[in-house]
């Protein structure tokens, strides 16, 4: 069967389309992956900034270990556990940022994925 080049240029034209159809939900991929990543990286930071400030918060009240109150003790338990929850935030933050440019690199999408709030400071 000989096909007329009508339809092979139908054809080809319907292939090009799917083609760049496929292309362009790639490229939205992209975009949403790099939009997820600033965003985690901000939940990460944002926290982290939370429970130092909490941690601060709870330094700054006075505490006397002398005394044997609970209460002091419990002061100085939330002091720590804040910093504790700070620091985790704080490490899973740069672990997204690694993993960012690690991706990005592989992608070749850096410059694509620059547009997005970091929210790093």
């Amino acid at each position: 069967m000989i096909m007329k080049s009508s339809d092979f240029f139908r054809d080809a034209r319907v292939r090009f389309f799917r083609v760049e159809a496929e292309a362009m939900r790639w490229r939205e991929q992209l975009q949403m992956i790099g939009a997820e990543f600033g965003r985690t990286v901000r939940y990460f930071e944002s926290f982290a900034k939370i429970w130092t400030k909490m941690a601060v918060q709870h330094q700054s009240d006075a505490v006397d270990l002398d005394s044997g109150s609970i209460a002091d003790v419990a002061q100085l338990g939330r002091q720590a556990y804040a910093l504790k929850r700070a620091h985790w935030n704080e490490f899973w933050r740069a672990g997204v940022l690694a993993r960012f440019k690690d991706t990005a690199k592989q992608c070749n999408t850096l410059q694509d994925w620059a547009q997005f709030d970091w929210g790093t400071s």
